[in-house]
């Protein structure tokens, strides 16, 4: 009878097959993989922690790890009918053990880092920013990094090494049937655990990288982004008036007790030292400044912060609300303006220049546009920014051009840029000196930014106003990762506005407006409403303004005293998951970071240490709240539904 596809037909004489028992050794490496896995999950603080899963969740990562074993024995098998020339064997399995030796290691250092798996994203990034990965990798990993993927090398390679004699196809039929289904029944699990959304985490570590890859290809065939370009809506051209300028900063990473001194929660940082510009501003009433020392971001994720800003969305609002969302510079356009956007950063991260390019901005200009040069992730040198960013208010102020735009620094982005010729020792993400280093960087930059203004005739017609997509763990912090926190040191951002004296001449009630709303919460999604003021724009008879969700600070406040926030939303996800709210002094958070709701009376305890969740005064007191806010907004309770029990409130009695 013929060879079958499953036999082999190599001369296997001058090779010793392995014994039958020692075939099996090839578990050894996805066993141990397995436990590693296993005791680093247990150290995390979020979902990825086995206690925290569901039964979903555990029957996902039991997949996982019968994927897992299934593949082993399958590769084993696969190099048993390798030729028997030596050289060729030893030299793919060397290369095979040492690349996948390097994916798994670096797959547990980023859950170490970041308490969840590497998603198909994180390899997007790492193949589109392979210079930012080596620089950083340069600054973590040591030798013993190193040895350790040399030593997990070695464990993949030992059972593979020695060839051995392959399985035969069974010759009887039911056998045959069996081997088939068997065949089938792991293409099937293949194409679940390696292809299936969101059927990512948890699984095991070599399951999870080979979903990352698999998933990577899926997005860039599809083309799956996190954001989609808008339909923006239509603004009704705005009659001619006179108007100030707007001028928006947007920080990136940038703490709320960076600049602002004094604020009292989980910090060692000294504002005064570190931003002495910034640390002037709560001050400087008499040149119109007005800081805003409990302001909030709505988000601790980049791609769900950014468009808080600039476009207004709240990530628990509607779920479509990104893809009917306005700008900043459609509603300059819409009032004649001149628009731009000057940005250190490059606008390509989750599709940002897709969703906010478009004809309402008149001149862009990106870290891809001004300089080849990374420093500092994905980011520039944010005084290349800046000098081009004052090149062109220069030729405005010459043309006396009406103008709305926005610069966006980076430097206080992890890992940290201190700026040119200032040489610091990168250390761990969250160091104290990197962090300060970047930030007093910033700070010149800003100073340059306002000094600029005033030098170029601009500071008396021009309102800026500043916030921060998110802060960052730095120094002392809670025991989990910004992206998923929604604790003060992540949430808290310098916001702040100032508006020249002509101006407020014009416009007393704004100045009060803005004195009353100084001790009251604030968030970032009130940028965009205030905007709107200050252009005095109004409705036509057949067309309304954009419905923004935020409040404008050049009104007198109204209504409950809150915030809300959260990261994932329907166009970003993460492993983790939930939102808070503050109202008046009191925090409230629901997130899979914790086994249930908890509850911060921010008054006595800036700091977050006291959970009052148990308290039923306390409980009583803040329900009401959460079930308002979730009855406000639609992703606020899909991410209710999502942290299972954690989530106080039977989202379907609200429906």
């Amino acid at each position: 009878m013929g060879a079958t596809p499953f036999e082999t037909t190599a001369d296997t004489s001058r090779v010793s097959a392995v014994p039958a028992p020692a075939r099996w050794t090839v578990l050894v490496p996805p066993v141990v993989l397995l436990g590693l896995d296993v005791a680093l999950r247990l150290r995390t603080h979020g979902s990825a922690n086995p206690h925290r899963w569901s039964a979903q969740d555990a029957t996902v990562y039991a997949l996982g790890a019968l994927w897992s074993v299934a593949t082993w024995l399958l590769g084993r098998e696969l190099f048993a009918r390798w030729p028997r020339s030596p050289r060729p064997r030893a030299a793919v399995l060397g290369a095979l053990a040492a690349v996948t030796a390097f994916l798994f290691m670096s797959s547990f250092a980023y859950r170490q880092h970041f308490d969840q798996s590497a998603s198909w994203q994180v390899v997007k990034w790492a193949i589109a920013e392979a210079r930012s990965v080596w620089m950083i990798a340069r600054w973590i990993v040591g030798p013993l990094h190193v040895l350790a993927v040399l030593g997990l090398a070695a464990l993949i390679l030992a059972p593979m090494w020695r060839p051995a004699t392959p399985l035969q196809l069974p010759a009887r039929p039911l056998p045959r049937i069996a081997f088939g289904l068997g065949g089938a029944g792991y293409l099937t699990l293949s194409a679940l655990v390696l292809g299936a959304p969101g059927f990512q985490d948890p699984l095991p570590v070599d399951a999870n990288a080979a979903a990352a890859f698999v998933q990577y290809g899926i997005g860039s065939i599809t083309k799956v982004r996190h954001l989609v370009t808008p339909v923006r809506p239509t603004i009704p051209p705005q009659p001619a008036k006179k108007r100030p300028n707007v001028l928006v900063l947007v920080h990136e990473s940038l703490r709320g007790d960076v600049v602002f001194p004094d604020l009292g929660y989980l910090t060692t940082l000294n504002a005064r030292e570190i931003a002495p510009f910034g640390a002037t501003i709560p001050t400087q009433r008499d040149a119109g400044y007005h800081a805003f020392p409990k302001a909030r971001t709505n988000s601790t994720a980049t791609e769900s912060s950014v468009p808080t800003i600039l476009s207004g969305i709240d990530p628990g609002g509607t779920s479509d609300a990104y893809g009917r969302a306005t700008s900043l510079w459609q509603l300059g356009k819409a009032c004649g303006a001149s628009t731009f956007l000057f940005s250190a950063q490059s606008y390509s991260f989750s599709h940002f220049d897709e969703y906010f390019f478009d004809a309402n901005l008149d001149v862009q200009k990106t870290g891809e546009d001004l300089s080849k040069e990374l420093v500092n992730d994905r980011g520039i040198d944010d005084g290349i920014a800046v000098d081009a960013a004052i090149e062109h208010l220069a030729k405005l102020g010459a043309q006396r051009t009406f103008f709305v735009g926005a610069i966006h620094f980076n430097a206080t982005h992890s890992p940290g840029y201190p700026g040119p010729g200032v040489t610091i020792q990168h250390r761990a993400r969250d160091d104290e000196d990197q962090y300060a280093a970047a930030a007093r960087y910033i700070d010149k930059q800003q100073r340059r930014v306002m000094e600029a203004l005033d030098r170029l005739g601009l500071a008396d017609s021009t309102i800026v106003l500043a916030a921060s997509d998110h802060g960052e763990n730095i120094g002392p912090h809670h025991p989990i990762d910004r992206l998923g926190s929604f604790y003060e040191e992540c949430v808290r951002v310098p916001i702040w506005v100032r508006v020249p004296a002509a101006v407020a001449a014009e416009h007393p009630e704004w100045a009060a407006a803005l004195e009353a709303w100084r001790e009251r919460n604030v968030q970032n999604l009130d940028v965009l409403p205030t905007v709107v003021d200050v252009l005095a724009m109004e409705p036509s008879a057949s067309q309304p303004l954009p419905a923004l969700p935020g409040r404008s600070l050049v009104r007198m406040p109204v209504g409950e005293n809150e915030v809300r926030g959260q990261s994932t939303c329907a166009y970003r996800q993460w492993a983790l998951d939930g939102f808070y709210l503050v109202h008046d002094d009191v925090k409230v958070i629901v997130s899979s970071d914790g086994a249930s709701m908890q509850i911060y009376d921010l008054k006595s305890d800036p700091k977050e240490t006291r959970d009052l969740a148990r308290d039923d005064a306390w409980r009583a007191r803040a329900l009401p709240w959460v079930e308002r806010a979730l009855r406000e907004g639609e992703e606020r309770r899909a991410a209710c539904q999502r942290v299972h029990g954690v989530c106080p409130v039977d989202v379907e009695r609200l429906k």
